[in-house]
């Protein structure tokens, strides 16, 4: 978690002062950090469940809520598939085409 919270921080700090940015300036440390965070937060609420057994599936406890949103946090908005894509790509240096603007009438 401490991991995460450091690359969540860094990608944050990258974002407001891209030029002050070392490494690779086209990796999409946003991507980066979404993917890790969201597979770091599902593994915790996964382990805590199997630590507390049949109170990690009581819906009036909230380690419930906690695996449902690890759930919810690891398929939100953009996938980590479509993430990892986003990487990868950022690595290989492929740039994608835009796609050119309809005109609209």
């Amino acid at each position: 978690l401490e991991a995460a919270r450091g690359l969540v921080w860094r990608a944050a700090f990258a974002a407001e002062h891209p030029d002050e940015t070392a490494g690779t300036p086209d990796l999409p440390l946003q991507h980066v950090a979404k993917v890790f965070t969201s597979q770091v937060v599902h593994e915790a609420a996964e382990r805590a469940a199997e630590c507390f057994g049949a109170m990690g599936v009581m819906k009036d406890m909230p380690l419930h809520r906690y695996v449902h949103d690890g759930l919810i946090f690891l398929h939100s908005v953009t996938s980590n598939s479509v993430a990892k894509f986003r990487i990868a790509e950022a690595l290989a240096g492929y740039r994608r085409e835009v796609a050119p603007e309809r005109a609209t009438a």
